[in-house]
């Protein structure tokens, strides 16, 4: 199934995910901590499942990511992605 979302969402899920993949937690590890499914997880990383900025925040801390260089590298990323589209 495709992504309903844009390209924005696109790069945040795709953040999240490499952050996920890089600490080691399997999809229902990160989903234990969070209280949710394992399927919840998949659908947002799938982008079929769109984030909330607190859910976001939450994930990092799960993670051991700082949410404020997070949000500084994923503006990083749009930034960049910006450009390869001009």
């Amino acid at each position: 199934m495709s992504s309903i979302y844009s390209s924005y969402q696109k790069t945040l899920v795709e953040q999240l995910k490499e952050y996920r993949k890089e600490s080691k937690m399997t999809q229902k590890e990160l989903a234990d901590n969070l209280g949710c499914t394992q399927a919840d997880i998949s659908k947002y990383e799938q982008g079929q499942k769109r984030l909330e900025f607190l859910e976001v925040r939450k994930i990092c801390c799960i993670l051991g990511v700082d949410f404020i260089t997070f949000v500084i590298q994923f503006e990083d990323l749009i930034k960049e992605g910006e450009q390869h589209d001009t």
